[in-house]
């Protein structure tokens, strides 16, 4: 009986201790991440912009009272990535859902803020019903708002959501990008400015205004000849001590007749005062063996060396890591690592592989023209990316007559001049514009994320496009060289037989081992009872 009591006290100890430690532990979020990249566990990125919160940020979530049955997976996405910033934001991160089709209020605000109504089939008693609805939110921090209109997708909703906070927790100090544009069409470039406004105030330059040292950052898309005010509005930007990205594109490609027809080289000269030395030219890398083209209502698959794909061997910077899809179309070779200058530092961004080579001066790069091989003496690896870090010395000290050649100059166009930088300024040159061009960059999302890694560390010091750089799904098999190739095929072909074979002697040999020991010990017992 007294055990029976004890028993009974020990379970009653026992639940209590369990509803205590329950209590205790109400606040604490524990989880275990297995996937890849650690998709479902906040970045660091994230959790280091939470921590800078100053104020409360609300998050109001509109959505209609009858999602899809396909939508509740997103809205749990939702639902669990802001439990994730709550909980690391100290209290400071609140959120709420308000239902526009029960309240004529909240409809009246959400139709205000811009969030649009979208379509949805809805299945209800074996029938499809399409009906409109919402699903999107809106960030308010202090007496400033970052909308999200529409969410049919969470895939890249942290980063969504970390960059609009950031901007809103930048607040005036949001950064200012500007855009440069020399020989390519603004146009081309719509996918990209869309992902830079996300975060940046974005402002379209002339090369023929001066520009403001109030921009961040200054990208340049492509290259052509300079007239000398632009020339010295450009250099004097980095002589202030601005940062530059080139996305350099020396050689102009004709779509129609798919002929390559190069800058001229003295063009281009001003390029080594930041450390370039650059020539046209184009480079081809087996890394892409095939590409589709049409031809005339079929599409046929045609080696085309022209695409340059970046393997892994090929990336020497964070910029570029867990980048598996990052492709060049018509790239140019940076030639910085044989023209090495002491006064400049350089480091290595992206290069190809060691059976690239180059072509330079006019040629046909029609995917149908048939060219030999190259000589194995003239492949080798190529530079097609670098970040040059040097005290710059301006252009205009190194060539005096370009201010002889400026005729519309005047007094106030040279007020300030500076002849060299005053701390160690850094510029980033990539030997190709068009891998940012929206009809590539559709096909290709890691030339983005490229393109936004360099831009967020260069302005925020934060790799914010690393959160989505590890959601991406597309994790190509790696290019098998020959041997590999043929220890596959011939593995499939003649090494799962032999499996078979070696496994049956085993379990062959092992029966009559087995039966040889029963026979003996039967044998042994039989002379036993014979004794």
């Amino acid at each position: 009986m007294k055990r029976k009591k004890i028993f009974l006290a020990c379970g009653v100890l026992a639940l209590l201790n369990l509803f205590l430690l329950n209590i205790f532990l109400r606040n604490f979020v524990y989880r275990i991440d297995l996937s890849q990249k650690k998709i479902y566990t906040l970045h660091p990125v994230s959790k280091d912009v939470l921590k800078n919160l100053k104020d409360y940020l609300n998050i109001e979530i509109y959505m209609s009272s009858k999602l899809p049955a396909e939508m509740n997976p997103h809205k749990q996405d939702l639902f669990d990535l802001l439990e994730e910033y709550r909980n690391y934001s100290k209290g400071l991160l609140k959120y709420a859902v308000y239902y526009p089709d029960k309240n004529k209020d909240i409809e009246l605000k959400v139709r205000r803020i811009g969030i649009p109504e979208i379509t949805f089939n809805v299945v209800e008693k074996d029938q499809v019903k399409v009906v409109n609805g919402n699903f999107g939110l809106a960030i308010f921090y202090r007496d400033k708002k970052e909308i999200i209109p529409i969410i049919t997708e969470t895939e890249n909703l942290e980063y969504d959501l970390t960059s609009k906070i950031l901007k809103l927790i930048e607040g005036e100090n949001i950064k200012t990008v500007g855009m440069l544009f020399l020989g390519q069409k603004q146009e081309n470039y719509s996918i990209i400015k869309r992902e830079l406004e996300k975060i940046f105030n974005i402002r379209i330059l002339s090369p023929i205004t001066k520009i403001s040292e109030d921009i961040n950052v200054l990208l340049v898309f492509g290259i052509k000849k300079l007239l000398p005010k632009e020339l010295y509005n450009l250099d004097q930007f980095i002589m202030k001590g601005g940062k530059v990205i080139f996305f350099l594109q020396p050689v102009e490609i004709n779509y129609e007749n798919f002929i390559a027809k190069p800058l001229f080289e003295k063009d281009l000269e001003f390029l080594k005062n930041y450390g370039i030395h650059l020539k046209p030219n184009i480079v081809k890398d087996p890394t892409i063996p095939f590409i589709p083209i049409m031809a005339g209502q079929r599409i046929v698959y045609i080696p085309y060396h022209y695409f340059v794909k970046i393997t892994p061997k090929g990336i020497k910077h964070h910029f570029a890591r867990d980048l598996t899809q990052l492709v060049l179309f018509w790239p140019s070779a940076i030639d910085t690592l044989e023209n090495k200058d002491k006064e400049f530092k350089y480091i290595p961004i992206i290069t190809s592989t060691d059976k690239a080579y180059r072509k330079d001066g006019n040629f046909s790069i029609h995917p149908f023209i048939q060219e030999p091989p190259p000589i194995p003496s003239e492949t080798k690896r190529h530079l097609l990316a670098v970040l040059v870090r040097s005290k710059f010395k301006s252009v205009f000290t190194t060539d005096t007559n370009l201010f002889k050649n400026w005729t519309d100059i005047t007094p106030s166009d040279t007020t300030g001049f500076l002849k060299e930088t005053k701390d160690e300024n850094t510029i980033i040159f990539v030997g190709n514009s068009m891998l940012l061009e929206d009809n590539f960059i559709t096909m290709y999302r890691d030339n983005g994320l490229f393109f936004m890694n360099m831009v967020n560390t260069l302005t925020l010091g934060k790799d914010l496009t690393q959160i989505k750089a590890r959601e991406i799904k597309e994790r190509p098999i790696a290019p098998l060289n020959s041997f590999q190739k043929f220890l596959l095929q011939n593995g499939i072909t003649f090494g799962i037989p032999l499996l078979v074979v070696v496994f049956g002697m085993i379990r062959f040999s092992l029966r009559r081992i087995k039966k040889r020991k029963y026979m003996e010990e039967k044998v042994e017992t039989k002379e036993e009872k014979n004794d």
